[in-house]
């Protein structure tokens, strides 16, 4: 299932544009708070935030979900980032093979969230990784209660750090 959470200030879509999925208007909200209210009618096993401007490959998302019920140890995945300008396509190649062959693994949550820190900016944000749900609701219950962390400048970091602090990051080859 897809919901749609349409923030423009104007007229909203037609909601039967995007049937059978689910469209929301919702102008003015906070990031976190529409990202939130939205999970909580969430109910399946994994979940992501998929931004205008980015797509997800059908069978990469499959493979992502079926890693994820394999390792009960890893609270998201994510395999190479990919996007698309109007005339060509850009891979970050390098970045990619970075964080492949240095995958985010630990038992112990304090190693995992130093690991992170120490090469956030290789690695880049997680919040369009594909999750559990229950993992996501947690790092927005922490967004929600910390709200000097909501910052556009800030929140990749922040969470990136607490998913870190929940479980670790695979980054697969797809």
């Amino acid at each position: 299932k897809v919901i749609f959470l349409d923030s423009t200030q104007g007229f909203p879509y037609n909601a039967h544009d995007v049937e059978p999925n689910e469209y929301r208007h919702v102008p003015g909200e906070k990031y976190v708070q529409k990202i939130s209210e939205c999970l909580d009618t969430v109910d399946t096993k994994y979940c992501t935030v998929v931004c205008d401007d980015d797509f997800l490959v059908k069978d990469s998302v499959n493979e992502c979900t079926t890693f994820l019920d394999n390792n009960e140890h890893y609270a998201a995945c994510r395999g190479q980032e990919v996007a698309l300008f109007d005339n060509f396509f850009s891979v970050e190649t390098l970045d990619y093979l970075v964080d492949h062959k240095t995958p985010l693994y630990s038992t112990v949550a304090k190693d995992r969230v130093f690991r992170m820190w120490s090469v956030f900016n290789n690695v880049g944000g997680n919040p369009h990784n594909i999750m559990r749900t229950e993992t996501y609701k947690e790092i927005l219950d922490f967004h929600s209660a910390n709200d000097q962390f909501n910052t556009i400048n800030i929140y990749d970091k922040t969470f990136s750090f607490v998913l870190a602090a929940l479980g670790n990051i695979a980054v697969l080859p797809l």
